[in-house]
């Protein structure tokens, strides 16, 4: 099972998007690269559920957000959607 894979209980409430991505529910995250504009790291994030992938929960995040997030290694790739 990869790290992304493994299942995690996560409880976010109204918190930016910069904030999560260093959060303990993804500790082995080191850094955050922008490509082509800027997301709005403002952007408050609410995600509360009970063991899903962390691989989920940066698809659901995403989601809320508007952005592509790719993951390369310990960098997450956070890509606005037009």
């Amino acid at each position: 099972m990869t790290y992304l894979d493994q299942t995690i209980d996560v409880d976010i409430n109204n918190k930016p998007l910069d904030e999560i991505l260093v959060a303990p529910i993804f500790p082995n995250f080191n850094s955050i690269m922008n490509q082509t504009e800027t997301p709005d790291f403002r952007h408050l994030v609410t995600l509360k559920a009970n063991g899903i992938s962390r691989r989920e929960a940066l698809w659901r995040i995403a989601k809320q957000c508007n952005v592509q997030m790719t993951v390369e290694g310990s960098v997450v790739i956070i890509i606005p959607r037009k």
